[in-house]
């Protein structure tokens, strides 16, 4: 046994589940508290501690995993302890209490602790914990920043419609064609620009949304918003086929709502001028076995050497002239699938049309 517990890598120390001396030690147990093995049999294991505790206070038995009382074959907590102080290092203690029969055949309870030197561990816990911290007031600054930068620009915003407005009513005789087509033209940066701020207080509503998780349709999701599409152009030739029930367990149905409006709203946009088009939402096995939901249209598509691009704020794949929009829409979409545990991914060809896939989750395959 003695072999065994010394061929370990881990810190080992058996212990008299009474006294607490220590009737055995391996080698890395001693490495950790910086002393010889020979020196620490028949001490208790409070007072090897105190000695190497970074801190150098005492060390009371109640605060350790091993304190009684304790039943047999009860595995004993986690517990950190920080010992020398020139280096700190951390070791996650973890006890065990058994029995053990002694070479003269008597019964005795005896407690095994397991000694993993976390130091490093702890150290990205804790680089971890400060990057959350800075990532946190980052985000607090940024939408302070958006709202400023949101709100400074609405009033000048304003100023420029309603001079322009003014204009076009004081000055419309005195206007020729050209001088009101450029009242259109500074009308219509200006409702671009509206739209563009609408659309980045959007996304950093999404980015900062704690999630509600719970069941959602996104069949039922997908219909409605279907419904209003179509009924916002009752003369347009695009068909939906939406599969539903099809329901998301673990997901904020508020989000998913604004993440299938950007979707569909996609999918309608570039079917725009198709006659017989066809937009469809559904789901497939996906990466791990879990969903891949989908929203395929046979519109205009796009190059899939500039795929990596679509979900970038403002980025275009087409011309303004061609489809409206700011290039916002899908970057919300993906930060709100990423905040389920997920990813989006699309497939296309110019002319050919689109799919966007995503999931909600991704299992371990």
């Amino acid at each position: 046994m003695d072999a065994a517990l010394a061929a370990l890598g881990e810190g080992v120390v058996l212990l008299d589940a009474r006294s607490h001396e220590v009737l055995f030690v391996n080698e890395p147990f001693a490495r950790m508290v910086g002393g010889e093995r020979i020196f620490l049999l028949g001490k208790r294991l409070e007072d090897v501690l105190s000695l190497a505790s970074a801190s150098g206070a005492p060390l009371a038995p109640a605060d350790l995993p091993w304190a009684p009382p304790r039943r047999r074959g009860q595995q004993g907590g986690h517990t950190y302890l920080s010992v020398s102080a020139e280096a700190p290092r951390y070791v996650d203690i973890l006890a065990n209490v058994f029995d053990w029969t002694a070479e003269d055949g008597k019964a005795m309870e005896q407690v095994v602790v397991i000694w993993r030197d976390v130091t490093e561990r702890r150290r990205i816990e804790e680089a971890v914990r400060v990057h959350a911290a800075q990532v946190d007031a980052t985000n607090k600054d940024l939408e302070a920043f958006s709202y400023a930068v949101a709100h400074d620009l609405r009033a000048p915003l304003r100023s420029v419609a309603g001079f322009g407005h003014s204009l076009r009513e004081d000055c419309a005789e005195r206007l020729d064609d050209v001088g009101k087509g450029h009242l259109d033209r500074i009308q219509a940066a200006v409702d671009r620009m509206a739209q563009i701020i609408d659309d980045l207080l959007n996304l950093s509503k999404v980015s900062r949304a704690e999630l509600s998780r719970g069941r959602a349709d996104l069949g039922e999701l997908a219909g409605r918003i279907a419904e209003r599409l179509s009924r916002g152009s009752p003369g347009r030739d695009t068909a939906f086929r939406i599969a539903a029930p099809l329901v998301a367990e673990g997901a904020d149905a508020g989000l998913m709502e604004i993440a299938m409006e950007n979707l569909l709203g996609n999918a309608w946009k570039f079917t725009r001028g198709k006659p017989g088009a066809l937009i469809e939402f559904g789901a497939e096995a996906g990466p791990g076995g879990s969903p891949a939901y989908f929203v395929r249209d046979d519109g205009a598509g796009f190059d899939p050497e500039y795929t990596d691009k679509l979900f970038i704020p403002f980025q275009r794949l087409h011309g303004r002239g061609e489809f409206e929009g700011s290039g916002i829409g899908l970057s919300i979409v993906k930060r709100i699938v990423e905040k389920h545990g997920g990813r989006v991914w699309a497939e296309g060809r110019p002319g050919k049309g689109a799919t966007f896939h995503f999931t909600l989750q991704e299992d371990a395959a």
